[in-house]
């Protein structure tokens, strides 16, 4: 489930007191599937209350971009080649009851005629202003949450090449990093895991970010260290003694039939 401030799904939020949150959670948090020219698709997300009181909610459509530090910036004016015109919302509002649930559909129709492309579009789900206590004081509190479609038209697919291997800077460690390319017509992801030797000969398990990848986007993407198989509670092992040999077999998410992209570099800081 998707809960207020969850960067991923770029949860926005304005509030006067820490006490007073969105009352709201929402999944899935993104959607990605094909969708046929000429063919209605449909999906449902759900969205639960978790106020006190009855919580009234909107819903929309909005454009969106990834911003240079690879954030998502929504846009509400409609901008060129969007596809939100072939997008229907099943409502505008809804007040939903205290801890009850509501399952709300919406459906993309892309004409018959439409070329092999990606449909990316936000489904804003917001709070309509509602007033919230704080001690004696009252205030309105507002926030909204992004639900984030993919939707694949005539093919469309991602095509991810690693351009180039190097050392990435995640929370003050050094981490190995891949610089990834997509020549595709559609977002894609990493997948998969990856198995690394230090120079001590220690063994260190790595999986790749899951960010997206747009198409005509390049993005350096981190391999992040995993705590021990026999220890998955335990806190992931620090890389402290390089050169580091990666080898392993990473998939694209998206791709049909699955593309599989083997890895075997060494890694060192410079």
């Amino acid at each position: 489930m998707l809960y207020f401030f969850m960067a991923a799904c770029a949860v926005l939020a304005a509030a006067s007191d820490a006490r007073a949150q969105f009352a709201a959670s929402v999944s899935p948090p993104r959607f990605e599937f094909d969708a046929p020219a000429g063919e209605l698709s449909r999906r449902t997300v759900e969205i639960v209350h978790a106020g006190a009181t009855p919580g009234s909610y909107r819903f929309a459509t909005s454009d969106w971009r990834l911003t240079a530090n690879g954030q998502a910036e929504f846009l509400e004016p409609l901008q060129p080649d969007s596809c939100r015109p072939w997008v229907a919302l099943e409502r505008r509002t809804a007040t939903i009851a205290p801890g009850a649930r509501l399952r709300f559909r919406f459906e993309i129709t892309p004409p018959a005629d439409t070329l092999a492309r990606e449909c990316r579009f936000a489904i804003m789900v917001e709070s309509a202003e509602q007033l919230t206590s704080a001690g004696s004081l009252q205030f309105p509190m507002n926030g909204r949450i992004a639900v984030i479609v993919y939707a694949r038209i005539g093919g469309a697919a991602p095509q991810l090449t690693i351009e180039q291997t190097l050392i990435a800077r995640i929370d003050g460690q050094d981490v190995p990093a891949l610089r990834v390319r997509n020549t595709g017509n559609a977002t894609g992801r990493f997948a998969g895991f990856a198995s690394a030797r230090d120079a001590d000969g220690e063994r260190i398990d790595l999986a790749p970010q899951t960010v997206p990848v747009l198409p005509g986007m390049v993005r350096v993407l981190s391999l992040m260290p995993l705590p021990p198989l026999d220890k998955p509670n335990a806190a992931a092992p620090v890389i402290a003694r390089w050169p580091l040999r990666v080898q392993g077999t990473l998939e694209v998410d998206g791709s049909a039939p699955l593309v599989k992209l083997p890895l075997d570099a060494v890694f060192a800081p410079p």
